[in-house]
């Protein structure tokens, strides 16, 4: 049960951790999405800015996309092995613990 615990919590803090890195890309990014509406006209007339521009857009959105990716696939870990944990304890309770109870127990 405790090694099922100390799993969790270390997941989850993974989870967390990940989760703040895509909030801060985000941020990154509509940041980014502000500055290509903000200059448009001027990115539009010059090639190399718009270049420029879009390289970084783009950069950032695949940042985001890995992000998100590894935080969905962190998050079913998690979420299979807390039910799986649950259904274990389940298990325990009805099945283990009544051979422990005076009342059921044999002898």
């Amino acid at each position: 049960m405790a090694v099922g615990l100390f799993y969790y919590v270390a997941r989850a803090n993974a989870f967390r951790n990940l989760w703040h890195k895509v909030s801060q890309e985000e941020t990154v990014f509509f940041d980014k999405l502000g500055h290509i509406l903000n200059g448009f006209k001027e990115i539009k007339v010059n090639r190399r800015k718009n270049e420029d521009v879009f390289e970084s857009y783009v950069e950032v959105n695949d940042k985001i996309r890995d992000y998100r990716i590894q935080t969905t696939k962190l998050y079913n870990i998690v979420l299979i092995f807390l039910e799986i944990f649950i259904y274990v304890l389940l298990g325990l309770i009805l099945f283990a613990l009544p051979h422990f109870h005076a009342e059921h127990s044999e002898g």
